[in-house]
């Protein structure tokens, strides 16, 4: 499921690539900058926060009661927060739109951030 976060957000960190240097005439260079130091946050927010969540997640997932149904993966209040995180979303989306807070460029790099966190942080999941 993260992963298909992850791709989600970088289909759309594209789309706000393209946005940023061709209506906010933004320089591929800073474009390229953004999207690196973004990534590195997203490395230290995968490695330090959300890996010790799915340790937590996985370690709940091993003590449910057989068969384990697709559903048990996730607790209910995850539901919450990805409706939460969708929202956010939504609004820096907007806020991007009206050239808010430097537009897409930001937008570019909040995405790739939560990208990069998620899938780097998911692959706890595939080691277990």
């Amino acid at each position: 499921m993260w992963c298909t976060g992850a791709l989600v957000l970088l289909a759309r960190s594209v789309a706000f690539f393209r946005i940023a240097r061709d209506r906010e005439h933004r320089s591929t260079i800073a474009l390229v900058a953004a999207v690196g130091l973004a990534a590195i946050v997203g490395l230290a927010k995968g490695a330090f926060v959300l890996r010790r969540s799915a340790a937590r997640n996985l370690a709940r997932i091993e003590r449910l009661p057989e068969p384990v149904r697709p559903w048990q993966a996730f607790p209910p209040a995850y539901a919450l927060l990805i409706l939460f995180m969708v929202g956010l979303g939504i609004a820096v989306r907007f806020v991007a739109a009206q050239g808010w807070l430097g537009g897409h460029i930001t937008a570019l790099a909040i995405y790739v951030a939560v990208a990069v966190a998620l899938a780097s942080s998911s692959k706890r999941y595939f080691e277990s």
